[in-house]
């Protein structure tokens, strides 16, 4: 373990993960059925409640749904990983045993619902604290001190994005500790951005187009744009988007991680 090679090509993970996904759609789209109502019922709730800009409130409300999600994501890594990539035996000795697998998925499942909640509570906490400044404060000048505090918090931001996935790799027997460790380098990071922007963008794509056609249609059928009934279509989509890329950006780190961890890795090729 300690000559792996920790960086692998992102492009071809993503791709993979999308090809997968879309094989097994309607495996998936049955084992997240009930998971897509309760999320689409929760997000209704928060925005019916007029939540939806206090993030330290959703995370605690949300926690139920995020234990769930958590759930079908692990299952669906699973399927990922032990039905199309251990078809080899070379996959087989990567791969913990197949009676390990009830308790990775347990543990996934935690850990992302505890990284769910976590994210909430910073990104509610930094927003309140934009919102408690008066409004007469004067905004800093732009100078070289205020560049390096943010080429600083740049680099901590990327370099804390690969806590984000300690959930994957707990699918494939690695705990949270030996993947930081292995993963300690800087770079190590941009891996995992890429990756995770491959998924992120196309379907925040889809789901602006989606949301301008049933606006516009709502509206053509007599509903006001700011009506509650147009929210809450809005809203669904949003819902079913954000389950869509967290699933989809865990599957394509997951093979990538596996590419790792099997030494069939390679690097991105972008020029």
């Amino acid at each position: 373990m300690d000559n792996i090679k920790t960086s692998f090509d992102f492009v071809e993970s993503a791709s993979k993960a999308y090809r997968f996904v879309w094989a097994r759609r309607v495996d998936i789209a049955r084992l997240s059925a009930v998971f897509i109502a309760l999320k689409i019922a929760s997000f209704v709730g928060i925005a019916f409640a007029g939540m939806g800009h206090d993030l330290l409130r959703q995370g605690i409300v949300m926690m139920p749904v995020f234990l769930m999600e958590g759930w079908v994501i692990a299952q669906v890594m699973v399927m990922a990983l032990y039905k199309d990539v251990s078809d080899t035996m070379r996959g087989r000795s990567v791969l913990p045993h197949p009676d390990q697998i009830a308790r990775n998925i347990k543990a996934s499942m935690v850990l992302y619902a505890l990284t769910k909640l976590g994210l909430s509570f910073i990104v509610g906490a930094t927003m309140a604290s934009q919102q408690d400044l008066p409004e007469t404060a004067s905004t800093p000048e732009p100078g070289f001190a205020m560049f390096v505090i943010s080429f600083m918090l740049l680099g901590a931001i990327i370099y804390c994005f690969r806590f984000v996935w300690l959930y994957v790799p707990m699918i494939m027997g690695m705990r949270p500790l030996p993947f930081l460790n292995h993963f300690k380098a800087f770079g190590n990071s941009f891996n995992l951005i890429g990756a995770f922007i491959l998924c992120f963008v196309p379907l925040m794509l889809v789901m602006l187009f989606l949301s301008m056609v049933v606006h516009s249609l709502l509206v053509s059928m007599g509903f006001d744009g700011e009506s509650f009934a147009v929210e809450i279509a809005i809203t669904i989509i949003q819902a079913v988007m954000d389950f869509g890329v967290s699933l989809l950006s865990s599957v394509a780190i997951a093979f990538g991680l596996y590419s790792v961890l099997s030494g069939e890795n390679k690097k991105t090729s972008l020029f």
